[in-house]
């Protein structure tokens, strides 16, 4: 099989060869119901910061190569400034299926050519992935807010909440309607309505303090998905706590959005809802 270039397999594989994953990852790995890809998917997950770093960003890439295995794709990731600089190119994102921003904070080393390319890249019919700070990133690339679909603007509460299933049928997204209630740090946005995007998870405000917020329509959503051109995009503001990453609920709700960006499961997304 072709290998991507700077593609490490040590990398890839540290995981699986006594890379540090703990047992309560494996026990929470995601259910058997998502079947193998016909064909091996090759994805990059970026967790470079500029900013602030979260502490989850371990199990984070820990927990991305984990569910990389067991669909049976190949995954690296770019966690310096040469990594991001060297492997968001034209020439490497032509053997890239998704791409993947975890808790990226910051301006990220994206030349300007490759910023072009990388929107190019996506609207041409890959994927886009977004988990937590992905939002709080790239403020000075316009194209990057619009894209993902608005950007942080706080978070105002960091308790347990309900979550609404605002669609409960898309991949995923079962173990939270049988399971509603998680503890993680709460993101509102600017920049940011439903007009263009489909959302899959929001607050059930009965339980937070709405007054600590700055919407004024109390519309504080946490899940969502945008189209651009072709291409599929899906971004949760969940994983803020190494326990969320390690929790099987939210496992397999962003393997589900993954498996989505990538076109392998379908779903009914329309804008506006």
């Amino acid at each position: 099989m072709t290998r991507f270039p700077h593609f490490s397999t040590r990398r890839r594989f540290l995981a699986l060869a006594g890379g540090g994953v703990p047992a309560a990852l494996v026990a929470a790995s995601p259910s058997a119901s998502y079947t193998k890809a016909c064909k091996p998917k090759r994805f990059l997950v970026v967790t470079l910061t500029r900013e602030f770093r979260h502490d989850s960003i371990p199990i984070a890439q820990q927990t991305l190569r984990q569910l990389a295995e067991t669909q049976g794709w190949e995954v690296d990731v770019a966690d310096t400034d040469r990594d991001v600089s060297q492997k968001i190119t034209s020439e490497e994102m032509k053997q890239i299926d998704l791409i993947i921003f975890a808790n990226t904070t910051g301006d990220l080393p994206i030349a300007d050519e490759n910023k072009k390319a990388f929107l190019d890249w996506l609207r041409a019919g890959h994927g886009f992935v977004g988990m937590h700070a992905a939002t709080d990133t790239l403020y000075r690339w316009v194209d990057y807010g619009k894209m993902i679909g608005g950007y942080f603007d706080g978070h105002p509460w960091f308790q347990k909440v309900r979550l609404n299933i605002e669609d409960p049928k898309f991949p995923g997204m079962k173990p939270f309607s049988e399971d509603p209630e998680i503890e993680d740090e709460i993101y509102q946005f600017r920049i940011w309505s439903r007009n263009d995007k489909h959302i899959l998870l929001s607050i059930d405000n009965g339980s937070i303090d709405t007054s600590k917020g700055k919407r004024q329509d109390k519309d504080y959503a946490i899940a969502w998905t945008r189209a651009e051109g072709k291409g599929r995009i899906f971004y949760t503001s969940l994983g803020h706590r190494e326990e969320v990453w390690k929790d099987r609920r939210y496992q397999e709700h962003i393997l589900g959005g993954i498996r989505w960006a990538m076109g392998l499961e379908k779903a009914n997304v329309e804008p506006g809802k």
